[in-house]
């Protein structure tokens, strides 16, 4: 899909700022928007972005495997497990109050007979996965809290959480200063 507009250069932009013809033409909003809702259609369907290949498919399978080939990156095949990218910025830190000492669960939760082979397999996925990692051999970890294993909204598929409750009152909680509404409006440079 090729469009053409003309280019204007800010002085004091803060990014690219398309406007609502150049979105209609890119198809990013319906014709009529905001006025129109649920209303599809195709000038010519051989285009072959995302959008026209979905359009075309009637069934969700075919969908779905449709996505799975154009975009293999993301959806890899299901014998194969991926790391997570990693997340930008620097790692999460909670700050405990002075004075805290380690927390530990000893006591374990239990898993419902039903659930075991699926959480096992659910949680090797997740080491796969590099979302959490084995504690070695013999190793006792200095905090330690329940795992907690409920069924998923509308499923009798288990969700696998931990309980992170006791650490509460010990958590040094972060002040965020924000500006009342007014105050943010008054940063707003005239035109």
């Amino acid at each position: 899909m090729k469009y053409r507009t003309e280019l204007h250069v800010l002085e004091k932009g803060t990014g690219p700022i398309l406007s609502k013809v150049g979105c209609t033409a890119l198809r990013l909003i319906p014709t009529g928007w905001p006025h129109v809702v649920n209303k599809l259609s195709l000038s010519s369907p051989d285009e072959g972005n995302g959008v026209d290949m979905l359009l075309k498919s009637q069934s969700a399978a075919s969908i779905r495997e449709q996505l799975f080939q154009e975009f293999p990156e993301v959806f890899p095949p299901d014998d194969e497990v991926l790391p997570l990218k990693p997340m930008k910025g620097p790692p999460m830190k909670i700050e405990l109050l002075p004075g805290t000492s380690p927390i530990r669960r000893y006591r374990c939760n239990t898993i419902p007979l039903h659930w075991q082979d699926k959480v096992k397999a659910h949680l090797e996925t997740m080491v796969q996965k590099q979302i959490i990692e084995r504690v070695p051999q013999g190793e006792a970890p200095e905090w330690l809290f329940s795992m907690v294993v409920v069924p998923k909204a509308g499923t009798d598929e288990p969700r696998v959480t931990v309980d992170f409750s006791p650490l509460n009152p010990f958590v040094k909680r972060p002040m965020y200063p924000c500006r009342v509404p007014a105050e943010e409006v008054a940063q707003i440079p005239p035109e």
